[in-house]
């Protein structure tokens, strides 16, 4: 037998190559929506998107909310922290989103190979490349990327645990804690 067919019917092979086509669809809009839409780099007044980056920067030059949060603040905060390490890079930003949104396809496939099994994790992985909220979402510096993520997050963790002692108490109360702030 060759090492190619061996592979083939490997579950985590087939979710890898899956992952590799979301990879080659987020670089493709993220070039689509960069070129085409023309508040993708100078979003419009109102927006949560302009919103979150006006916060953002704030944040970096010092100046704290003194009133109530509008939003949870985890993510203009995790926004600060990008622009800041990138000179307020929109397309970097994007490109962490992008990551998160890998991480959640991840999470999404692991999760259901857990709770079902390979084919279910495979078929779950699959409509969640074909959704295309979560590519807009990425695309747009919005709060649902980062909530799902940490999210799926969240939950994996809870499942994967066996035993519930102190350190783990610790991280999954972390967990939510940020799923919280999130939104």
């Amino acid at each position: 037998k060759s090492k190619i067919i061996s592979l083939l019917p490997n579950p985590d092979f087939i979710a890898i190559i899956l992952i590799f086509i979301a990879v080659i669809l987020k670089i493709y809009l993220t070039f689509e929506f960069s070129r085409n839409y023309p508040f993708y780099f100078k979003p419009l007044f109102g927006t949560d998107m302009s919103a979150y980056i006006k916060e953002a920067g704030q944040l970096i030059i010092g100046n704290f909310q003194s009133k109530p949060f509008y939003w949870n603040p985890f993510y203009y905060n995790f926004l600060a922290v990008i622009f800041y390490f990138t000179d307020f890079s929109i397309i970097a930003s994007v490109v962490v989103q992008q990551l998160l949104g890998l991480g959640t396809l991840v999470m999404i496939y692991k999760l259901s190979e857990k709770m079902f099994n390979s084919r279910v994790a495979i078929i779950s992985l699959f409509l969640a490349i074909l959704y295309k909220q979560f590519y807009f979402y990425e695309q747009f510096l919005l709060i649902e990327t980062t909530q799902t993520f940490f999210l799926l997050l969240f939950i994996y963790y809870l499942y994967s645990i066996n035993t519930f002692d102190r350190i783990e108490a610790i991280l999954a109360g972390t967990l939510f804690g940020i799923q919280i702030t999130v939104r």
